[in-house]
């Protein structure tokens, strides 16, 4: 409910706008009277509206010398100026002190429903934008002494959620994995909005570490006969997300303290990353995280032992209908990701240890494996996925890099590779696929001939170019610098511009003479 404070010097006048307000918009409330602006002032002590219509001309203090208070005092506070008189000098004050909303009397119906449906609106937002940043806040750990919310006493309870779309990649994948191809067809909060449009409570949506995660923060309001269980929610998000990927959704128990939030998202990620079942729909509540067993980690010698009497060049076939294998019991059990992950790193530990690949490939393993797993939407691409890279590990000849004039020869081209491409998403696992090189020892030989790793030398070449745009299209938006050089976030950008050279993009401008617009 909108709470409203009318100042009116003439008792008919207020006593019928208050009439006409609650009989025009079930969503405001009059909670108070007033028949001046000093009056109004000393009211407001002791209770905040969320809006005040105040007439303009009044004994003691007219209307714009109480706006000019209320802004100072409470600049939250919406303001709303009523007024027989059209002169341009009462508009033209309004519009100083961000006055947007101006009645005309005598009042029409019409003109006050229109009103009110716009501030109905644009408040909503405001409030929706306040809840969004608070709750982004405390998911972020920013824990605060007050919250506005809270104040209120409008909410009954609070949970959080945590939802993963397919696997949860524990590293930053830039390219299109299937949990950010999922997030991008699907508008989470758009729903949440509809549904939270019923009433029962606030909802919002937010990127969570890495692009297969979205956070739901809920908090719901205290007019409802009953509350759902925290499970009956997690299953409603569930359902409104479909079918298309399997979906994970971690969640806490009912909490009446907002600032929880920050302390519930400490441990939720983890939960999640945890019990997580790979190719399944699941919902896990934290509570149940203590008494859940652990995933058995100890090795299996007879697997090893014929995983082992495939391997060599000639078997390679046969080597993956094995694994396959493996895959597919997965498949008629499933397990949870983290087994997955650790049970594949035992086997491609194990092939390259027979294969006697060179050392530096083992510290890669597990860079292999979150690429495997993060990139499979199901057991059939992880199948895909496993077999390509056991063809990889068959193919690598077990040479000698260390010479100089090869390494020499893979290093220009990977600079040249650089210079084309640095625009482009780059990781690892990129650079690895293009020359054949497992990306540890690809950095290696890279950062041994540079000075510094690939993807420092990516930075470099962004801010250099980042640097000449700047200076040299004084037209060109900072954040369009930021995406013609390969950062799609501007924010993002320009922490990286202050870190590499002790500037903002715009300070930077102003150093080099260029007006910033």
């Amino acid at each position: 409910m909108i709470q409203v404070m009318i100042i009116e010097d003439e008792p008919p006048i207020g006593r019928g706008l208050k009439s006409m307000i609650e009989s025009t918009h079930d969503s405001f409330e009059v909670v108070a009277m007033a028949y001046n602006g000093q009056e109004a002032l000393d009211l407001l002590k002791k209770i905040q509206p969320d809006m005040i219509i105040t007439d303009i001309r009044m004994p003691i203090m007219d209307g714009i010398e109480l706006a000019r208070e209320v802004r100072k005092r409470f600049p939250d506070i919406q303001i709303i100026l009523l007024s027989g008189y059209q002169e341009f000098d009462y508009a033209r004050e309004a519009m100083q002190l961000g006055i947007m909303h101006y009645l005309l009397k005598p009042l029409s119906k019409m003109q006050l429903k229109t009103m009110l449906d716009d501030l109905y609106t644009e408040m909503v937002q405001r409030k929706r934008n306040r809840y969004k940043q608070a709750a982004a806040s405390l998911i972020k750990g920013e824990r605060r002494a007050d919250d506005p919310f809270e104040e209120e006493g409008l909410y009954a309870a609070h949970m959080l959620m945590l939802c993963c779309a397919g696997s949860m990649p524990i590293f930053t994948y830039n390219d299109d994995i299937p949990g950010k191809a999922f997030w991008e067809r699907y508008d989470l909060q758009k729903t949440a909005e509809g549904e939270a449009a019923g009433g029962f409570g606030d909802l919002t949506v937010l990127n969570g570490n890495s692009v297969s995660e979205r956070w739901i923060c809920l908090s719901l309001y205290k007019n409802q006969a009953e509350l759902r269980s925290p499970d009956e929610w997690a299953k409603t998000v569930a359902d409104w997300l479909g079918g298309d990927l399997p979906i994970s959704i971690a969640y806490s128990p009912y909490y009446s303290d907002i600032r929880q939030t920050a302390i519930f998202s400490q441990s939720m990620r983890s939960t999640l990353y945890r019990n997580m079942i790979f190719g399944v729909s699941t919902r896990i509540s934290i509570q149940d995280d203590a008494v859940r067993s652990e995933f058995p980690l100890n090795s299996n010698p007879f697997l090893e032992r014929k995983l082992s009497l495939t391997v060599g060049p000639q078997y390679v076939e046969l080597f993956k209908t094995e694994v396959m294998k493996i895959v597919d019991s997965w498949r008629q059990a499933p397990p949870r990701q983290i087994y997955v992950k650790h049970s594949l790193t035992r086997i491609l530990e194990g092939l390259l240890q027979t294969l006697h690949i060179d050392h530096l490939c083992m510290s890669a393993v597990p860079d292999y494996v979150q690429y495997i797993i993060a990139h499979a939407s199901d057991y059939e691409s992880l199948s895909q996925n496993v077999c390509s890279t056991i063809d990889t590990f068959f193919s690598m000849r077990i040479a000698d890099l260390d010479d100089e004039e090869t390494n020499v020869d893979i290093v220009q081209k990977i600079e040249e590779y650089l210079n084309e491409h640095f625009a482009e998403p780059i990781d690892h696992q990129k650079l690895s696929n293009q020359f054949g090189l497992v990306p540890s020892y690809l950095s290696k030989i890279f950062s041994k001939s540079k000075g510094l790793s690939p993807a420092k030398y990516i930075v470099q070449l962004r801010v250099d170019t980042a640097k000449e745009l700047l200076v040299e299209h004084q037209d060109m938006l900072a954040k369009d610098v930021a995406f013609v050089v390969g950062y799609s976030d501007p924010n993002y950008f320009s922490r990286i511009f202050k870190r590499e050279t002790g500037l903002y993009p715009s300070e930077f401008r102003e150093k080099n003479g260029v007006k910033v617009r």
